[in-house]
């Protein structure tokens, strides 16, 4: 069974080692550049995760109340505790560790 992850960021450079990183193993990314576009294809494409590397708390706030999706959030130590208050299930601190993040993205999977 395909595993589908949306990843929502402005960053290029972010998004397209995520995908890169996380892509195959029957694991497919979808990537959005913000907000507005995560929204949109959070609807779309029905995600079984989400990672959400903006600030804008309003779409963390908007994706919890759509749905019971684990969400990661990428975020700066300060930022991270506010957004699991926010609705995030877990924060990855800036810049994200590929493999770390790659090995929650997997655990995540095993519980859900």
């Amino acid at each position: 069974m395909e595993r589908k992850i949306l990843f929502i960021g402005n960053n290029p450079a972010v998004r397209d080692s995520l995908s890169h990183a996380l892509s195959g193993r029957s694991l497919r990314v979808f990537t959005a550049r913000d907000g507005v576009e995560g929204l949109f294809q959070f609807g779309v494409v029905q995600p079984h995760v989400v990672i959400l590397d903006t600030d804008e708390s309003d779409t963390l706030r908007r994706l919890r109340s759509l749905s019971a999706v684990p969400i990661i959030v990428l975020a700066d130590e300060t930022s991270g505790p506010e957004s699991i208050g926010l609705g995030a299930d877990f924060f990855v601190p800036r810049p994200p560790n590929l493999r770390e993040l790659s090995a929650m993205v997997r655990a995540t999977f095993r519980r859900i």
